[in-house]
């Protein structure tokens, strides 16, 4: 990459677009940034980006992120090509609140392996000597150590890249052919196999600022009737690959309904089957029963009361944090997942199986009533 044009600190919107949306959204943007240098001359204008991502046995960073939590981390290898001589940039991406922060260090490909074993680099293997550079590079590694992390996935796509020519305030992306495969080894090439498609051959539009939302950025969502919305292509990716048992996973990310009231209400799923044998259905139906009555009496609410998005969260974390006891023993996972359902969500609760699915499922839905909050200036910290 010839420049680095990289915003350290900014806010982030994510929409989803046709390919004919993605298009016809080209001359609007030409009006008001400039092509990224990176794609100039290239098939749509876009570059391949490829990230190694890495994360801990139990897949925190995965759900911290599914949990909507609001001070959060990943650790991602970035590199653009095949070709030996060409850095990876170690990457540190913080979500604080609203606000996006990522840093970033670049390290010689052959030097990987050495860092990812804990140790330092020497400066003949590094991209920039500078403090900050250095920096970045061992809080990646510390950030490391602590979570036991290690390489777990492969992510590509090509990027159309849009910049502000006087300043890096504003910078759009449009992402097409979001790949992923299972990746535990630190090899830089660009092939792929046994990848998943998370989103298919939709577009993923990022609008991202370090101020206020640009109005001619509104003009853009309303012309082509965007709706904003979560694409975590790591977290998408992985739920794609069945050798990671996390298919179930809900889309809990920061959406504007996130000021939104719902109403939700407790209803026992006809079919609340758990898979097992003998008398362990009916006793993981009834410890279900108690842990459900539990949380809304420990709420102080009927069987029909309101939450916004944020408690809706909490009593997912709450569930999903608790295992119950069963046969004297062994201790069984409480899960919680969120699931798309045309113009609401739905929330379905049960006991996760050995291969992490989820049965015994309760269900209650909920419709979002409000309207959002456009954003604007907001805590970013300095």
């Amino acid at each position: 990459m010839s420049n680095d044009r990289m915003q350290r600190q900014r806010f982030e919107l994510k929409y989803m677009l046709d390919e004919d949306q993605a298009i016809a959204s080209r001359e609007f943007l030409a009006a008001h940034l400039e092509l990224d240098e990176n794609g100039v001359g290239k098939p749509n204008f876009s570059y391949p980006v490829h990230s190694l991502y890495l994360d801990s046995g139990t897949l925190d960073t995965f759900w911290a992120t599914i949990n909507g939590d609001k001070n959060r981390y990943k650790l991602r290898l970035r590199f653009y090509n095949d070709q030996p001589g060409s850095p990876v940039f170690f990457e540190i991406k913080r979500r604080v609140n609203n606000c996006i922060l990522k840093q970033r260090g670049g390290i010689r490909k052959d030097a990987v392996p050495w860092l990812l074993a804990g140790y330092l680099p020497a400066p003949e293997q590094v991209v920039r000597t500078d403090p900050k550079s250095l920096s970045v590079i061992q809080n990646f590694l510390k950030l490391a150590e602590r979570l036991h992390a290690r390489l777990l996935a492969h992510v590509a796509y090509l990027r159309e890249a849009y910049v502000d020519p006087v300043s890096d305030n504003v910078r759009v992306t449009l992402d097409r052919a979001v790949r992923t495969e299972a990746r535990t080894e630190p090899i830089f090439t660009t092939t792929m196999q046994n990848s998943s498609l998370p989103f298919g051959d939709r577009v993923i539009l990022e609008l991202k600022f370090t101020d206020r939302f640009p109005g001619w950025c509104r003009q853009l969502v309303q012309r082509f009737g965007l709706m904003q919305c979560g694409a975590a292509k790591y977290c998408e990716g992985l739920a794609g690959l069945p050798e990671f048992g996390v298919s179930h996973a809900g889309d809990l990310r920061e959406t504007p309904q996130s000021q939104h009231s719902a109403s939700l209400k407790l209803v026992f799923a006809q079919d609340a089957h758990v898979g097992l044998e003998g008398d362990h259905t009916v006793a993981r139906e009834k410890i279900l029963a108690e842990l459900l009555q539990e949380m809304v009496g420990g709420l102080g609410l009927d069987d029909d009361f309101d939450l916004d998005v944020g408690e809706l969260r909490d009593v997912r974390r709450a569930l999903a944090a608790r295992a119950v006891a069963f046969d004297g023993e062994k201790r069984v996972a409480v899960r919680a997942d969120f699931v798309e359902q045309f113009d609401h969500r739905v929330l379905r609760v049960g006991f996760a199986n050995d291969r992490n699915e989820l049965h015994g499922v309760e269900v209650h839905g909920f419709k979002s009533r409000g309207g959002g909050r456009s954003p604007g200036r907001s805590e970013c910290p300095g």
